[in-house]
C-alpha cells in the first residue's frame, strides 16, 4: 500500500523523519520474524494476531512493545467453566510429547505450561541475530518477555502462551463485547497464576482482538490508549506485571459506562487509573466480578503507580497543559502504529 494512500486512509501527516521510522520498523519486523521462526522450531504454532505499540523519544529514538500469541500444540481441547469465574482446559486428544504439561484428570496445567515456555526462551536468546542483543526478562504472570536491543530500537516482545478458541466455543456467560466483534475473531486461554487463586489448573481468558476492534469504534479513544500505550512501551521495566491488555480493558469500561472520551474527561482518566492501582483492582470485561490485578503483588502495584506519577512531573496529570505536550509528542508514534496495523493485518508479519 502507497505511503499517500495511507496517510490519506488515516488522515494524519507524515512523521518528520519518515525515512528513520520504516528504518527502525524493518528492524522491528526482522526480529519478530526471528523469535517467532525460532519458536516454530521447537514446537509452537503461529497465530495471525500481534498488537503493537511504538514510542518515539525525540528526536530519533525507538521503543516498541508487542505481544505476540503463540499456540501450543493440542489439537483436541475443551474449556470448562469453574467455580471462580475462570476456566479450565480438558485434554481429550494430547500428543505423547505433551503429556508432561497435564495434571493426573487430565487437565492442562498452568505452572507446567508456563515452566515449559520459560525452557524454550531460554534456548532462543543464546542465538541472537548480528547487530542485536536479547534478554529474557521472566514470566509477568500469563506472558514472557525478550527485551531485544539494536542500535536503532528497542523491542519488548511478549511472548504469550495461548490455547485457541472460536466464539461458538465460550463457556462463560455472554460478555458485553459486540456479538459481530466476537464471530469474527477468536478469544485464547491463558495461564493464570495469582496469590488469590492457587489451582494449577486455572485459565483466563484473553481476547486482545475483540478489545481492538471495539474501542476502534470511539476515535478519542483510541487516542487517549495510544498515549497509555506509548508510555508503557517508554518505560516497560517500571510496569512489573501491568500489560498493555490491562490498559485496553480500563479504557474500554470507560467507553461502555461514559461513551467515547472527551477532551474534558481525559484529565480525569489517569487520577482513575492511578486509582485501580493503588485499590489493586481493575474488573475484567470479559470475566464478571475478576480482578485483573489480583496477579499483580503490592510491590508490583507500588511500582507501576510510582511511574505513572513519574511521568507527570513535568505537568500535573489533572491539568490540560499535560495532556497538551503529550499530545505533541505521540502523533508520530500513533501514526507509526497505525500503519503497523495496516500492513500486518495485510502482509502477515509473521
Amino acid at each position: 500500500m502507497e505511503l499517500a494512500l495511507l496517510l490519506e486512509k488515516m488522515n494524519l501527516s507524515a512523521p518528520s523523519n519518515p525515512r528513520k521510522m520504516f528504518c527502525a520498523f524493518d528492524a522491528m519486523q526482522g526480529i519478530v520474524r526471528n523469535i517467532s521462526d525460532k519458536l516454530a522450531l521447537v514446537g509452537f504454532q503461529k497465530t495471525k494476531y500481534m498488537d503493537f505499540n511504538l514510542y518515539i523519544d525525540l528526536p530519533n529514538t525507538y521503543y516498541a512493545e508487542l505481544d505476540l500469541p503463540v499456540k501450543l500444540n493440542f489439537p483436541d481441547i475443551q474449556p470448562i467453566r469453574n467455580n471462580n469465574g475462570l476456566i479450565y482446559l480438558k485434554a481429550l486428544n494430547v500428543p505423547c510429547s505433551n503429556l508432561e504439561l497435564l495434571s493426573v484428570d487430565g487437565f492442562v496445567r498452568n505452572d507446567c505450561v508456563q515452566h515449559y515456555v520459560n525452557s524454550k526462551l531460554n534456548d532462543i536468546i543464546a542465538t541472537a541475530p548480528y547487530g542485536w542483543s536479547m534478554e529474557f526478562i521472566h514470566g509477568r504472570h500469563y506472558y514472557h518477555t525478550i527485551e531485544a536491543k539494536s542500535e536503532l530500537i528497542t523491542v519488548y516482545i511478549n511472548i504469550v502462551p495461548v490455547f485457541e478458541f472460536e466464539n461458538k466455543q465460550w463457556p462463560l456467560p455472554e460478555p458485553s463485547v459486540p456479538l459481530s466483534v466476537r464471530s469474527k475473531h477468536p478469544w485464547f486461554a491463558v495461564p493464570w497464576q495469582s496469590s488469590v487463586n492457587q489451582d494449577h489448573r486455572a485459565f483466563t481468558v484473553y481476547a486482545p482482538f475483540w478489545l481492538t476492534q471495539t474501542l476502534e469504534q470511539y476515535p478519542n479513544s483510541i487516542q487517549f490508549l495510544n498515549l497509555l500505550m506509548s508510555c508503557h512501551a517508554k518505560r516497560f521495566k517500571d510496569f512489573p506485571s501491568f500489560s498493555i491488555y490491562m490498559l485496553k480493558s480500563f479504557v474500554l469500561q470507560h467507553v461502555f459506562k461514559n461513551g467515547d472520551v472527551g477532551h474534558d474527561q481525559l484529565i480525569h482518566l489517569m487520577p482513575e487509573l492511578m486509582a485501580r492501582l493503588n485499590n489493586g483492582r481493575l474488573e475484567s470485561i470479559l470475566i464478571k466480578d475478576h480482578n485483573m490485578m489480583e496477579c499483580m503483588s503490592f510491590e508490583d502495584l507500588q511500582k507501576c503507580l510510582a511511574t505513572l506519577k513519574d511521568l507527570h512531573t513535568e505537568a500535573p496529570y489533572d491539568s490540560h497543559e499535560f495532556w497538551d505536550n503529550l499530545l505533541e509528542r505521540v502523533p508520530a508514534a500513533a501514526w507509526f502504529s497505525k500503519y503497523i496495523s495496516l500492513y500486518s493485518y495485510s502482509n502477515q508479519l509473521v
